[in-house]
């Protein structure tokens, strides 16, 4: 007798005893809730963080709820889940002096390990039910001097604000940034390498319109900068009017910052006061830069990283295997090999995972076996064939399985790829497939 399957969206499929086993016949009933993760491996990847003290060991968090936490102790060949936390992680980072202790960032709070992990305990980021985080900036000047970006909420009005810690995360104070308008929002956060009174933030806010049929009159994108530890701020948005996703400083020269903007990178040689955009349209969501040839610069965007070898002005787009939305980039400062011209490794995480590249962004692998985090949204058995599978990952793809399910291939991308609601698999014919995908 066949057996039928229908699921939800789960974390990464979970199909053990109802898989026929490989003689084609269904396997013996599993002892009661005995179930094994068996992928596509990957998922929405919110937080990554390379321990500063040794390059193999990677920390990442995905965007589920709880969060599930992984590490990497080979640069990223291999994952393990550690455990979880039971709330939504945005931002994961370590002490930069003390690689035991790690700091997850969630919508409203901190939480923090002085234990490499084994335990997280939530510490008040100062603000009540009247704040939310979203972005993590730890200084590497300073070890006891943290940062959160997010917004704060008074009155039924948003503002966007940064939080601050003295003590290692242990407390916070508040700090708002805009007019407290009918929203806020916030994109990204960065301490300056060198000194830790000098603080990047960018968001936006809305102000209310007079109009009922619209909710806004208008939008401000805005960035900030701060040179006294958040005591003042100055608007240093400048003549950048779109946009601004990202930020990045110079790790050799503070002057030097980078704005990565929707279809601009914006540079600047005086800290912000002024800017210049690249050459060309480039699409960023993230940047970063190379700590070894600080004139090399890397902007993910949605399946594409762009690279730029001249201080950000000209950009070459690379898309070799990478998938869904960038997160997060990270540079590692330790080489692959000498020869490579590379002067190390580089992470790309995104909504389908993670992925590296090993000579300045030309090439790509997937690197995240033994992640488990997809969210299968979709699954089809192949009534006539019941080793092939068929899966649709929220965010990350189509994916197909000739083995059961233990192993995967991505699937290429067709319109609506990452809006699959249901699949139909022929009786009789394994390779026809009728999908049912959203808008």
């Amino acid at each position: 007798m066949k057996r039928s399957l229908r699921i939800g969206i789960l974390n990464a499929v979970v199909v053990l005893s109802i898989i026929m086993n490989q003689s084609g016949e269904p396997p013996q009933p599993a002892a009661a809730n005995v179930w094994e993760a068996v992928g596509p491996d990957g998922g929405y990847i919110s937080g990554l963080a390379v321990n500063p003290q040794n390059n193999d060991e990677i920390f990442a968090v995905d965007n589920t709820y709880p969060a599930q936490i992984f590490r990497s102790w080979n640069s990223g060949q291999s994952w393990e889940k550690t455990g979880f936390i039971g709330d939504s992680l945005y931002d994961i980072d370590f002490h930069p002096s003390n690689p035991n202790i790690l700091y997850a960032l969630a919508g409203n709070g901190i939480y923090k390990t002085s234990n490499h992990g084994s335990t997280w305990t939530k510490v008040n980021f100062g603000a009540g039910g009247n704040g939310y985080l979203g972005r993590l900036g730890v200084s590497p000047a300073n070890a006891s001097i943290l940062y959160a970006g997010g917004y704060l909420y008074e009155n039924g009005k948003y503002s966007m604000a940064v939080f601050k810690s003295t003590n290692a995360g242990d407390s916070w104070s508040s700090m708002a940034l805009t007019p407290f308008q009918s929203s806020a929002g916030f994109y990204d956060l960065t301490v300056s390498p060198l000194n830790a009174d000098i603080v990047y933030a960018c968001g936006y806010y809305s102000t209310p319109s007079a109009d009922p049929g619209l909710s806004t009159a208008a939008v401000y994108y805005k960035i900030f900068k701060t040179t006294n530890g958040g005591t003042s701020w100055q608007d240093v948005t400048g003549s950048i009017n779109a946009t601004p996703y990202a930020v990045a400083v110079d790790p050799t020269n503070p002057a030097k910052v980078y704005v990565a903007a929707f279809g601009k990178i914006y540079r600047s040689s005086d800290g912000g006061q002024n800017w210049s955009p690249n050459t060309g349209y480039v699409y960023g969501y993230a940047l970063a830069i190379d700590p070894v040839n600080p004139n090399v610069l890397y902007a993910g965007y949605a399946k594409a990283c762009y690279r730029s070898s001249d201080g950000g002005v000209n950009w070459t787009q690379y898309t070799s295997v990478l998938a869904g939305t960038c997160t997060r980039l990270l540079r590692m400062g330790r080489p692959y090999r000498a020869s490579s011209g590379a002067s190390g490794d580089i992470f790309y995480a995104s909504s389908a995972g993670i992925f590296k590249s090993r000579d300045g962004a030309v090439n790509w692998w997937e690197s995240h076996s033994g992640m488990r985090a997809t969210q299968i949204a979709s699954l089809a058995i192949a009534g006539s064939t019941p080793n092939v599978l068929y899966a649709e990952a929220r965010t990350n793809g189509f994916f197909k399985s000739t083995d059961y399910g233990s192993t995967w291939q991505r699937c290429p991308d067709f319109y609506s790829c990452d809006a699959v609601e249901k699949i139909a698999v022929h009786p009789n014919n394994p390779n026809d497939i009728y999908i049912l995908a959203g808008g």
